[in-house]
């Protein structure tokens, strides 16, 4: 109940303030006076280029329709998606990610958080175990929370992975074995296999294998939140849990889902995402009422996605945001090999949006943050906002991205942040 008489004739709308979990004189959002490396956001200098893109492929869209006697880009679409850009996506996504990828595989989705709860709210019983990792991207907690008949399991991270001895044991102490099924699985396993949010790591290939195996012997989905799977900034492209589960296997059933999205690779405002999904998984979000009577996700975004691929500029602006991005990482993890103090440490991720750093045992990354942000005008997300439900303690640990500011600024940023952990350090 609240704490105080709600006011229902109040529509004034009132700031989101707090939501990070800390001190409010801690608390920071797009303060032209503090660098804010907690931001996971596209910057003005990468959605500036999203214009003459959506405009050339708008033209593009609009002329073919012009000559579509059933006006279909208008009309209501497919469940799974257009079938032209879910080849013309395939394709792509073939040459990205150096594996092949079967447009029968994919599904159109408004991006990867719409994605995982209409995943939970379809494969999985209501009142089934979803394992998370000890340390996950904050809001996805709210995303889980409103399935309030869900058993969250959060499972030990390591840094090639998941601790797949500490899954199976929590596994074998579900009553999976005894549970009705009332959906296609009792229980999911949530995850981020490649440049993982928050700490940047990638599962090894010995981890995947080792998490096909328990999926495939206890009937455990995996989803996967794929979508920094294109943001790979060297010559070694992450291979994506999904292909782990071959059909190629005697045993194989399907137990991996791929939710991805292009909100950072071309534009979160846009809300365009995929899921890689096997047969069985597909059939059952195919039948589901919602997008059977809403005729998919927003056929006509979808549909000009098409065109975005067929004139190659979207391959072009992707290939464009991954050298800016890759730039910004090499600049942070450069400072930071520099300038971090040797007994300090960080993973250096190689992709994705986010460098994890570890002060010494003891150290409060939330004390550090009163001199980084007061005096070094530098903010970030402490670790303990990630880890709401573990019993280990990350109150060391910190998160920066790299996503916002040009290389630069952060150069400067990372510099002063280095600066603020050896002052705190040495006090």
């Amino acid at each position: 109940m609240p704490s105080q008489e709600f006011d229902y004739r109040d529509r004034a709308e009132k700031p989101t303030t707090g939501f990070l979990g800390i001190d409010k004189d801690l608390d920071v959002a797009y303060d032209d006076d503090v660098l804010n490396l907690s931001v996971g956001v596209s910057s003005p200098e990468i959605l500036k280029k999203v214009t003459p893109l959506v405009l050339e492929a708008t033209q593009h869209c609009l002329k073919i329709a012009e000559t579509d006697q059933a006006k279909s880009l208008f009309q209501y679409g497919k469940p799974e998606g257009p079938l032209k850009t879910r080849k013309l996506f395939a394709e792509y996504l073939t040459s990205a990610y150096g594996d092949k990828v079967y447009y029968e595989d994919l599904m159109l989705t408004t991006g990867a958080s719409a994605g995982v709860h209409n995943l939970l709210s379809s494969v999985l019983d209501h009142d089934g175990y979803i394992f998370i990792d000890e340390l996950i991207f904050m809001l996805t907690y709210g995303i889980i929370n409103q399935f309030s008949g869900l058993k969250v399991v959060p499972v030990k991270l390591n840094d090639d992975g998941v601790d797949l001895k500490d899954l199976e044991q929590k596994i074998l102490k579900t009553d999976y074995a005894s549970k009705n099924k009332s959906k296609l699985f009792w229980g999911v396993y949530l995850t981020v296999p490649n440049y993982h949010n928050p700490t940047g790591i990638t599962f090894s290939d010995q981890v995947c294998k080792g998490l096909i195996k328990i999926a495939r012997k206890y009937d455990l989905g995996i989803i996967c939140d794929d979508v920094y799977n294109l943001l790979h900034y060297d010559d070694k492209i992450p291979k994506r849990l999904y292909s782990y589960d071959s059909m190629d296997d005697v045993d194989y059933k399907g137990h991996v889902i791929s939710n991805a999205s292009l909100s950072k690779p071309i534009s979160p405002g846009m809300r365009i995402g995929w899921y890689e999904v096997p047969p069985r998984v597909k059939s059952v979000l195919c039948s589901k009422g919602m997008l059977v009577s809403s005729g998919g996700f927003c056929n006509y975004t979808m549909t000009l996605l098409a065109s975005m691929f067929e004139t190659g500029i979207a391959q072009e602006h992707i290939k464009f945001v991954k050298a800016t991005l890759g730039e910004r990482m090499h600049v942070t993890v450069n400072v930071l090999q520099k300038n971090l103090p040797s007994s300090c440490s960080f993973i250096n991720p190689g992709g994705g949006y986010f460098v994890w750093i570890r002060l010494p045992k003891g150290k409060s990354a939330k004390d550090l943050l009163r001199i980084a942000k007061n005096k070094y005008k530098v903010f970030y997300l402490c670790g303990e906002i990630f880890s709401h439900l573990t019993e280990r303690d990350f109150s060391n640990c910190l998160r920066i991205t790299i996503g916002y500011y040009s290389k630069d600024v952060l150069e400067d940023g990372v510099s002063k942040l280095c600066q603020a952990i050896q002052e705190f350090l040495s006090e």
